[in-house]
């Protein structure tokens, strides 16, 4: 269990953190669904529904991430830095997401 959630947070930081790429967020969407096969066979102990949880978020994360393709505030997508001024706030709707 130790290893899945260091992996998860791995994987966060690298392919969903800071800087981002829509490949890097991509492989990051397809670690997070391959670890969330392996976790479905647990979601019994605290640590193991805690897993789960932040499985969700991260693929919530991501999703939204994938979805927002320019740079705003601390998050820089290196594919598409430029900003839009008029974009102000975005909305995403996850509802389906999941």
């Amino acid at each position: 269990m130790f290893r899945l959630r260091e992996g998860l947070k791995t994987v966060m930081w690298e392919k969903a953190g800071i800087i981002r790429s829509g490949k890097g967020l991509k492989e990051a969407l397809h670690e997070i669904d391959h670890m969330g096969g392996i976790i479905t066979d647990y979601g019994y102990t605290r640590e193991e529904l805690e897993l789960v949880n932040m499985t969700i978020v991260a693929r919530l994360i991501v999703k939204s991430a994938l979805m927002r393709r320019e740079s705003i505030g601390a998050h820089y997508r290196i594919d598409a830095p430029a900003s839009s001024k008029k974009s102000g706030h975005m909305r995403l709707n996850i509802h389906g997401l999941l």
